[in-house]
């Protein structure tokens, strides 16, 4: 496969994107030193640089290296092709006197790691958002059943298999973004049928 080629997935890529994020901001939910959840994780990463190449964002790069050092995996070559820039670039404005004489840091910074944004938002906000947007999506997919008549506790599995994640990534959501979605979980009264001649 070429270097610049993203890895084809076995799954849908907004999926894999909705898995990464409800592993990205806490340490894994499961023992790293095990080899057999540890492979498992291995399996994961190629899933970082696919949702890298969609986005641009960088920070997806940031963090596929936190998941890797948390399950003490190797870093990917793609990560570390990626921090190779700029360490280049750094590595050269400081030589170059002339450079650093009129070079503002912050701009060459954010242009350097790929942080650069036209527009309204960051590459940060639009990371945020993109966890948040996973939360909310598995919220929603549990208040369906439950205004199918299942109970939350029951339905948590269902959705924790249809995503691909713990059970327990699912409950998180629900506790924490359930208040958000309760009309689609409130029984539906029937509107009455209005005619031109009713009052």
């Amino acid at each position: 496969m070429a270097d610049d080629t993203p890895p084809q997935l076995p799954i849908p890529l907004y999926l894999a994107r909705l898995i990464m994020r409800l592993d990205l901001l806490e340490p894994p939910y499961a023992d790293p030193t095990n080899p057999s959840e540890q492979g498992e994780a291995a399996e994961v990463l190629p899933h970082y640089e696919a949702v890298l190449t969609e986005t641009k964002n960088p920070c997806w790069a940031g963090a596929a290296y936190r998941y890797a050092r948390a399950w003490r995996l190797a870093v990917p070559e793609w990560v570390l092709a990626y921090l190779d820039g700029p360490a280049e670039k750094f590595c050269g404005v400081a030589r170059d006197i002339d450079l650093l004489k009129n070079m503002k840091a912050d701009p060459f910074i954010a242009e350097t790691l790929g942080m650069k944004r036209l527009g309204r938002g960051t590459v940060f906000s639009e990371f945020r958002d993109d966890l948040y947007a996973a939360h909310i999506e598995l919220t929603v997919r549990v208040a369906l059943r439950v205004r199918a008549g299942g109970k939350p506790y029951l339905v948590w599995d269902e959705v924790a298999k249809e995503f691909g994640v713990k059970p327990s990534k699912v409950r998180y959501a629900w506790d924490n973004y359930k208040h958000l979605v309760t009309h689609l979980f409130e029984p539906q009264t029937p509107r009455p049928i209005r005619t031109p001649l009713s009052k």
